[in-house]
């Protein structure tokens, strides 16, 4: 079965060893997806301080490409793994500061 981390939801590890996914995330609605494959190189697991943006409404039009992650650590700098609406995936973005309306 599926055991997605508790918290942010962010990072959990697949129980049975017979898929070919890592790590589940999960959506704002909670639809279950794989974030992280099997077949990356495997990278400490962890959550950074702040907090993620905003999950936006709407997607507005974006410029480059995303970097996928499962966890805090796959991101760069003070970078968090949040949910992006647009994609349906967890990618990394700046953090949010200070609970500031910064949609993601």
């Amino acid at each position: 079965g599926l055991g997605v981390g508790g918290g942010l939801g962010v990072g959990g590890g697949l129980g049975t060893g017979t898929s070919d996914c890592r790590y589940w995330c999960k959506t704002p609605e909670g639809q279950a997806y794989c974030c992280e494959s099997a077949h990356e190189p495997e990278t400490p697991v962890g959550t950074k301080i702040l907090d993620c943006p905003q999950v936006r409404p709407t997607c507005p039009r974006f410029h480059g490409p995303p970097t996928t992650c499962s966890n805090d650590y796959k991101c760069a700098g003070l970078d968090k793994c949040c949910f992006d609406r647009c994609l349906g995936e967890h990618v990394c973005k700046p953090p949010s500061f200070f609970g500031s309306q910064v949609f993601g």
